[in-house]
């Protein structure tokens, strides 16, 4: 197994070949990565031509904002996303995994966010089992806040980042002390 942080990859000019294909190799076993910005439909299509021949398990869509969809206005057209990804979830037993912006009103009011601070939100909360919002307080807190849950509780979860290896761990990783060298004089 290979261990390299994001920024190792990024700035080895000498990573070999042989060394590349095994990092890709590993990756295409863990997840199948298909960009698309095209419209709902076409999505919703790609998704159901790739669950009927076993290659997805979870849908993931960052971000529904991007998504062209039919609508009269902004609230209509994400209800026109949100309602099929509802309706695909349902049918295909997989997990729908939508991001979407925040408004801005809660840089100006500070504190946790709520479910009103999603951009266009009405359909948003509507259709989801589950609404979590990333967030991080003046004091560079971080936690998960579980602001919908259809089946359990809501909450707040704190989470701690290794920003080397791009991991979140929902407890504090060991980090063992540094060893202090005192100089003698």
């Amino acid at each position: 197994r290979i261990r390299k942080t994001y920024s190792e990859l990024r700035r080895s000019p000498t990573i070999g070949n042989a060394e590349l294909a095994k990092i890709i190799s590993q990756w295409e076993r863990r997840i199948k990565i298909s960009v698309d910005t095209s419209n709902i439909k076409a999505i919703l299509q790609r998704a159901r031509y790739l669950r009927r021949h076993g290659k997805l398990d979870f849908l993931m869509v960052d971000h529904i904002g991007l998504v062209s969809a039919d609508g009269k206005n902004p609230n209509e057209r994400i209800s026109n996303i949100t309602g099929p990804l509802k309706q695909f979830a349902l049918t295909s037993n997989i997990p729908v995994i939508a991001f979407s912006q925040m408004n801005r009103e809660i840089e100006k009011r500070g504190g946790l966010p709520s479910l009103s601070d999603l951009r266009d939100s009405g359909s948003i909360e509507q259709d989801s089992n589950k609404i979590i919002f990333l967030h991080k307080d003046v004091n560079q807190y971080r936690s998960f806040v579980v602001a919908k849950n259809t089946f359990g509780a809501c909450d707040q979860i704190p989470y701690w980042m290794e920003g080397e290896y791009y991991t979140i761990a929902t407890e504090r990783p060991y980090k063992p002390p540094r060893e202090i060298v005192v100089d003698d004089i």
